[in-house]
């Protein structure tokens, strides 16, 4: 899967127009490799046979592919849609038992509003903020938790780098204040945890036609 991301990022280049590094702050497509890295958090069943039973809840860090789309709203400024798709492992840790281990698909859709500087070092490095929120889609599979879904509050950053006229190198970090899954169970109670995704990938400038 990450190979079908390095192909598109590859192909978009090929067909991309020859733009300065200034275009680069307008519309934008990119493509990255991401990792997530969640904080374990602990949790409590409140009610039904295990109530009071406490549990610690984490999960494998995990690496997968992100889109995103930035619009310009000012010369600086942009709003955006980031998607991200990472395979993981859910785990339940329970005191005096074997951990409760199974595969875990997470997809994260994020409205992100981004503030960036002028470009720096003579025009090929520039520094970006984001903010906003995102929806986020567990699919635990059928014989496990199924479907489960989260709110979370997101934060990020990061720097474009130019690599040449058509197309720039970003790096960055995005953040994620979340309760942890409930797996859709209304007998246990979830913490507020902290998610990290760092990533990496190309970014190419889109340019649409003129209106007659």
């Amino acid at each position: 899967m990450t190979s079908s991301f390095v192909v598109l990022g590859l192909s978009l280049l090929a067909i991309s127009p020859v733009v300065s590094f200034a275009q680069l702050e307008r519309n934008q497509l990119a493509a990255f490799t991401v990792a997530d890295f969640t904080r374990p958090s602990p949790g409590q069943f409140v009610s039904g046979w295990n109530a009071g039973t406490k549990i610690t809840q984490t999960s494998r860090a995990g690496v997968g592919q992100s889109l995103e789309y930035r619009y310009a709203l000012l010369a600086n400024s942009s709003v955006g849609l980031l998607y991200s798709r990472t395979p993981t492992d859910s785990k339940l840790i329970v005191p005096s038992s074997s951990p409760d281990i199974w595969p875990i698909t997470r997809n994260e859709f994020d409205l992100l509003f981004t503030h960036r500087t002028k470009p720096l070092e003579h025009g090929i490095f520039s520094p970006y903020g984001s903010a906003g929120a995102g929806a986020i889609v567990l699919d635990g599979g059928k014989s496990e938790s199924g479907l489960d879904g989260q709110f979370a509050w997101v934060a990020g950053g990061g720097a474009d780098f130019r690599i040449s006229r058509r197309i720039s190198l970003r790096i960055g970090l995005t953040a994620d204040i979340l309760r942890a899954s409930t797996y859709s169970d209304p007998t246990y109670r979830s913490s507020w945890t902290v998610m990290a995704e760092p990533k990496i990938g190309f970014v190419l400038p889109i340019t649409w036609p003129e209106r007659l």
